[in-house]
């Protein structure tokens, strides 16, 4: 299959990848967040194997779901208007800050 860019990409399937992006980071997060202390987390992660792969599984999904979502949609900043546009700020405010967009819009 080719490459697809977002001129290719529908902006349900730009919204979707959006939306997959911030799951993947919420479900990273959500595990991160219950040992704020870096210490707890490494005793967590050092508690069983199964909790190591857990945090790499869950990192590993982070960072593919970046990874796609930076090459598909390759006007982040159109995103973001039509996001805004449909209330969807939560997100908006996510990839604006991801990808640095908040110092371009102006």
């Amino acid at each position: 299959m080719a490459h697809e860019t977002s001129e290719q990409l529908t902006i349900e399937s730009q919204v979707d990848l959006a939306q997959e992006l911030a799951d993947a980071n919420r479900r990273r997060d959500r595990v991160f967040d219950q040992y704020p202390d870096f210490d707890d987390l490494t005793v967590f992660a050092d508690g069983s194997p199964e909790n190591r792969k857990l945090l790499k599984d869950l990192a590993d999904e982070a960072a593919e779901a970046r990874k796609k979502f930076d090459q598909k949609v390759t006007n982040k900043l159109w995103l973001v208007k039509h996001l805004r546009e449909t209330g969807k700020d939560e997100l908006a405010d996510m990839i604006e800050t991801m990808f640095g967009l908040e110092r371009l819009k102006y």
